[in-house]
């Protein structure tokens, strides 16, 4: 959502790559893909796009001429239904996330998924907090919560505590997951689901690419 971060790393990929002859363009997760879109005429026009790593229902029934690639889907209920195991006694669960186009659409998956629980489960959602307050809240939380760390990390700000530190510092308070284990774990969050077929998508993507 920074338009002037956007423009800047526009313009650093334009100079990068200015006086190349490109014959293909691979690019991982959305917000790469919507960069491209966005920009290609500046950043590589006429050159063909291989995406991958892109959460199917994303871009589901969007094409674009001289794009192609791979699509995976997350299983967000079999993260809730793992974190419900682990932690059966929850009463709570906690959101923590941005609002960027990407936090969002996850935002909402999440939502869709809660209502088979409406009956048993309390959602609290922390949506586009600064670190100060999303601490504070997190202090205020009730016992039997756990919580799903969405935030992502922003490059066009440099905060005094940044994403990595805010999980790690929940996770010491509150059993944590999130809906991309490879994200955050490690950095304070028990588990997470690795999306269905993660390392075909990758193997796929190849003969597309030479193709």
């Amino acid at each position: 959502g920074d338009k002037a971060y956007e423009q800047n790393l526009t313009d650093s990929l334009r100079n990068t790559y200015r006086g190349r002859k490109l014959d293909l363009v691979m690019l991982s997760g959305y917000p790469s893909l919507d960069l491209v879109l966005t920009h290609r005429n500046q950043l590589f026009p006429g050159v063909p796009i291989v995406y991958f790593s892109l959460e199917t229902r994303k871009i589901a029934g969007r094409t674009w001429p001289g794009i192609t690639g791979v699509t995976e889907t997350q299983d967000v209920k079999a993260g809730i239904d793992l974190a419900l195991r682990l932690d059966p006694d929850t009463e709570a669960i906690a959101i923590i996330t941005g609002k960027s186009e990407i936090e969002t659409f996850w935002l909402g998956q999440l939502h869709s998924e809660l209502l088979n629980h409406r009956n048993t489960l309390r959602e609290i959602d922390l949506v586009d907090l600064p670190t100060d307050q999303i601490l504070q809240r997190i202090d205020q939380l009730p016992p039997k919560t756990i919580v799903f760390f969405e935030l992502q990390p922003r490059e066009s700000v440099q905060p005094a505590i940044g994403v990595w530190d805010v999980l790690a510092r929940i996770g010491q308070r509150f059993p944590t997951y999130c809906i991309f284990p490879y994200q955050c774990v490690g950095h304070g969050a028990i588990a997470g689901i690795e999306s269905s077929g993660r390392d075909e998508v990758i193997t796929l993507a190849a003969p597309q690419a030479l193709r």
